[in-house]
């Protein structure tokens, strides 16, 4: 295999397991979108063991009913067009409903289910979430519509993995103020909330990048919060190759060596989601070697210095990233890892 994203699906239940024991009272709201974080969306729903699966898209939605997933799944967007209103009744799903459009199509359809229903507002994060001043009319228009069940109401915060910035304390404040006369559960937190914000965990918690391993916060380690990374990300050596001092490497010879070089060419390029231009300290590992990035990244190839470690042969596993050396941010890192990458699971389910 060329290059494989290996997922760890053990540690990927201990994540969820680390979220229960941290807010034990809370329901787990679990994000799958972006395919899972580039962990594969089949392959992480199929074993998640949380209340309700949170997608970006329509799609997302019905290829995991497709595949049988019949866990609660949430549009973390809601939905803009009312030909795709009978999907949502079909396939149980729940709606993130944040705009006088949004209920428009509630009111306009007239199907025989309830559709389940995620009241946003917006407190600060000024992306998605009706706005304070409408959202006591708008809750109450909702409350009207026949066709509808108010799930939760919630919100998101902008700044959760600094603890106690004023910002997120201030979102916090307007939140429970505008909803502490509503009987209806609450969702707040993220990962980051979830670590900094315990006393907001309320009746919902949402986790992303926690459950993949990774920490939301630069004040807490994986290792302190007790998750383990689940993704590492691999390629080959398909070459290797000696080139002389003044010599150049790559597309538009964008690197050219000082001295007498042993370059190692891995099966790994801007095609499966490496970055074309990387940052100038990326490494990769082989052999337990961090090895430096040489020349210009290009589609399906990338080259790497291995002059100093003449252990390294063709054949050999290449780490391109993991938990411990991510090439960007840890979000982007995970998700562009492109499809045409197989994920190799330590447990496949039988649906998978």
């Amino acid at each position: 295999m060329r290059v494989c994203a290996k997922i760890d699906v053990w540690a990927l239940q201990n994540n969820l397991q680390q979220v229960k024991k941290m807010a034990p009272q809370s329901k787990v709201l679990a994000m799958v979108k972006a395919n899972a974080y580039g962990h594969g969306l089949l392959e992480c729903a199929a074993v998640l063991d949380a209340h309700y699966l949170g997608v970006a898209s329509l799609d997302e939605a019905l290829l995991l009913r497709e595949k049988g997933i019949s866990k609660r799944i949430v549009l973390m967007g809601g939905l803009a067009e009312a030909i795709n209103m009978p999907f949502v009744e079909e396939h149980a799903l729940d709606l993130v409903v944040y705009h006088e459009k949004h209920l428009d199509l509630l009111e306009q359809y007239s199907g025989t289910d309830r559709i389940k229903v995620w009241f946003k507002i917006d407190t600060g994060m000024h992306r998605l979430g009706c706005s304070m001043s409408e959202a006591e009319g708008l809750l109450k228009r909702l409350e009207k519509i026949r066709a509808v069940e108010i799930e939760a109401v919630m919100t998101h915060l902008a700044v959760a993995d600094i603890r106690n910035h004023p910002h997120t304390l201030a979102q916090l404040s307007r939140f429970s103020a505008l909803t502490q006369r509503w009987s209806y559960p609450k969702s707040v937190v993220n990962s980051a909330g979830l670590l900094h914000y315990p006393e907001f965990h309320l009746d919902v918690v949402r986790p992303g990048l926690m459950l993949y391993g990774l920490s939301p916060c630069s004040d807490r380690t994986e290792k302190e919060i007790g998750i383990i990374p689940v993704m590492q990300f691999e390629a080959k050596v398909l070459n290797i190759l000696e080139i002389s001092s003044g010599e150049g490497v790559g597309y538009g010879l964008d690197w050219i060596a000082s001295r007498p070089t042993k370059i190692a060419v891995v099966s790994v390029g801007y095609g499966d989601g490496y970055p074309q231009y990387p940052h100038p300290e990326a490494r990769v590992k082989i052999k337990g070697h961090l090895t430096p990035i040489v020349g210009r990244v290009s589609m399906d190839f990338m080259m790497t210095d291995v002059t100093d470690y003449p252990d390294v042969v063709v054949n050999d596993s290449v780490i391109l990233w993991d938990a411990n050396h991510l090439v960007l941010s840890p979000y982007a890192s995970l998700t562009r890892v492109m499809a045409r990458v197989p994920r190799v699971c330590n447990f496949a389910p039988n649906l998978i």
